[in-house]
């Protein structure tokens, strides 16, 4: 692993995901931490972490954590919002490709956490990583956060994205197949719901921050804004906002062996 962590210069991520994906609310990692029993004792490893979410949330808890990740632009982001934020100085981060080699640390961690690219992960490698790296009995996180089934337009917004999606394909996103198929099985779920108030530029820039939809859209933006504008037009709110319910889980899992 290549250690990056003394990069600091800023580093504005561009891909509308960054921007307007739905982030984790300090409550979740509150009651995470909780649940798992985090301590000053814990080491976390953060694998595919990104920009650092879940790594920056989980270190107010324990006592290290070290992200991991391919992409170097993404690490910069991580190093840069820290270096210009509060400075935590438990969270390292690294550069590797998680899907070429299983990871090693220098000694075996508490905790494993992957978000949401569990879904594109290689799961024989993925097990390599855990056998390697976490303590036996130690546990798996699996972590996301999005629009919750209580959002007003929900239904709606959903309809609407089938419209113009080319092809279907369904990408493990919760990790529970790719969990069990390496030997591990889910313990349960951690989660918390906040009530937010999105405009419908937010809106639109969570459609678009859909890789597997974004050609699709653009393609035909102004239809597909005009269309999205009519769907979401009963909810639209007296201050012209819509109410948003955004909710964080995490699956706990634990190996079978």
């Amino acid at each position: 692993m290549n250690d990056i962590v003394s990069g600091t210069d800023a580093f504005l991520l561009s891909a509308m995901y960054y921007k307007a994906r739905i982030s984790y609310s300090d409550e979740f990692f509150e009651k995470l931490a909780h649940a798992l029993k985090i301590t000053r004792k814990t080491k976390v490893l953060d694998l595919a972490c990104g920009s650092g979410e879940i790594s920056f949330g989980l270190s107010r808890y324990a006592g290290q954590v070290a992200g991991i990740d391919k992409s170097h632009e993404m690490l910069k982001n991580a190093i840069a919002k820290n270096a210009t934020g509060q400075k935590i100085p438990n969270v390292t981060f690294y550069q590797q490709d998680l899907n070429q080699a299983p990871v090693l640390t220098e000694t075996k961690v508490d905790l494993v956490t992957i978000g949401r690219a569990i879904g594109y992960m290689d799961a024989a490698i993925l097990k390599g990583t855990l056998t390697r790296s976490l303590k036996r009995g130690c546990p798996v996180i699996i972590c996301g956060a999005g629009l919750g089934q209580q959002t007003p337009w929900v239904a709606s917004y959903q309809q609407l994205r089938r419209t113009v999606r080319r092809k279907r394909t369904h990408v493990d996103f919760q990790g529970i197949k790719k969990m069990n198929s390496i030997g591990f099985s889910q313990l349960g779920t951690v989660g918390h719901t906040i009530n937010a108030k999105y405009r419908f530029d937010d809106i639109m820039n969570y459609a678009l921050s859909y890789s597997s939809q974004t050609e699709s859209i653009l393609q035909n933006i102004e239809s597909f804004t005009a269309a999205l504008g009519s769907a979401l037009a009963p909810f639209r709110e007296a201050d012209g906002t819509f109410s948003v319910s955004m909710v964080s889980w995490g699956h706990v899992f634990r190996s079978n062996d």
